[in-house]
C-alpha cells in the first residue's frame, strides 16, 4: 500500500514539475515581449538611448536585414529582438 503512495506522489510532482516549467517558459516570453515594446515601441527617446537609431531607422534595418541580407529570426527569438540585442550590446559594450 506504501508503494501506491509513493508511486502517486512522483506522478503529482512530476506533474506539477512539468506545469512549472510552462509555466516558467510563458512568463520568460511576456517578460521578453514587454523588454522589446519598451526597448522599440515606447518612444523614440529611448530607442535612442538604448539602440543609437530611432524606432524608424530600426524598422528599416530589419527589413533590410530580413530583405537583402536573408537574416531570418529562430523559433525562439524573432529577428528584432536579435537586431536590438546586438545594436544594445555595440551601443553600450556591454554583453
Amino acid at each position: 500500500m506504501l508503494m501506491y503512495y509513493y508511486i502517486l506522489a512522483l506522478l503529482v510532482l512530476s506533474h506539477k514539475w512539468k506545469c512549472w516549467k510552462i509555466e516558467r517558459r510563458i512568463k520568460i516570453k511576456e517578460l521578453r515581449r514587454q523588454r522589446m515594446y519598451h526597448l522599440i515601441c515606447e518612444s523614440d527617446v529611448k530607442c535612442i538611448n538604448d539602440l543609437r537609431m530611432d524606432r524608424r531607422t530600426f524598422h528599416i534595418l530589419c527589413d533590410m536585414l530580413r530583405d537583402i541580407g536573408g537574416l531570418r529570426g529562430t523559433r525562439n527569438t524573432p529577428l528584432g529582438e536579435i537586431v536590438a540585442a546586438f545594436l544594445h550590446t555595440l551601443a553600450h559594450h556591454v554583453k
